[in-house]
């Protein structure tokens, strides 16, 4: 069973903190998002501001194409960071004398063997990882989005025609 994943777009209007995300994804416990509905939420109105303070160290090439493309290059990165990163995936567990994956045909995608490992009875990402599970969860997730922003399927979901393609993605790394 794959979890069904929501999103929602709406505009911030008050937050109170040093600073403010750009897109949340409730609920941010694994085994619920894993088993359950999960929800992302991206705030339209809240993103990077591309003016003279925040571009000094680009060249005039770099500020152009940030001006030019850095809004929806950030859009495209944060939907893809938020659905393929953090609503991806799927922890292998053993619990209760019960897999929650199919042990004989399930393989290691890069082994080709059969999986060995897994988490096993109340075991989790955050239990195992501890201090840095919410660092290495942002990097899979960061990663899992700029590596889906290469397939041009993507583009359609955000109608963007192709001659613009490269130059999205182009800012997407600069960002």
């Amino acid at each position: 069973k794959i979890a069904s994943i929501n999103c929602e777009t709406l505009h911030l209007l008050c937050f109170s903190s040093v600073g403010c995300p750009e897109q949340i994804n409730f609920p941010n416990y694994e085994d619920i998002q894993e088993n359950q509905e999960c929800k992302n939420i991206y705030f339209s109105n809240v993103y990077p501001s591309f003016n003279e303070d925040s571009l000094l160290f680009c060249n005039e090439e770099d500020t152009n194409a940030l001006r030019t493309y850095g809004k929806k290059a950030n859009t495209i990165y944060l939907m893809c960071k938020e659905l393929f990163g953090h609503s991806s995936g799927k922890l292998l567990r053993y619990n209760n004398n019960k897999y929650n994956f199919d042990i004989e045909n399930t393989k290691d995608p890069f082994t080709q063997e059969h999986i060995k490992k897994y988490y096993i009875n109340n075991e989790s990402y955050s239990n195992k990882f501890t201090t840095i599970a919410r660092s290495m969860e942002e990097c899979r997730s960061d990663l899992a989005s700029l590596f889906i922003v290469f397939n041009k399927d993507i583009y359609k979901i955000f109608d963007i025609n192709k001659q613009n393609h490269k130059d999205i993605i182009y800012s997407m790394w600069l960002i």
